[in-house]
């Protein structure tokens, strides 16, 4: 249960830098001119929209419980019938 609350917690303070730098970055620049469309390139080239993390993510969590497999978790999740 906690780990679900520090993650959100993580999840919320990425969010807030992010739009803390782009509410700074419109205040320093004007959003029409050359200087946004830069910004919005690199943001562009920078962010992975095909989401590969999350099947990197999936395959790690995969090996986890390959190693747990013979513990208490895998008891459990037998019982389950999963």
């Amino acid at each position: 249960m906690s780990a679900h609350s520090l993650l959100v917690l993580h999840n919320l303070s990425v969010l807030d830098a992010f739009f803390a730098s782009v509410r700074q970055f419109i205040r320093r620049f004007d959003v029409i001119g050359e200087e946004w469309e830069k910004e919005v390139q690199r943001f562009e080239e920078y962010y992975d929209e095909t989401l590969a993390v999350l099947d990197e993510a999936k395959r790690a969590w995969r090996e986890v419980d390959l190693t747990r497999g013979k513990g208490r978790l895998a008891r459990e999740k037998k019982k389950e019938g999963c």
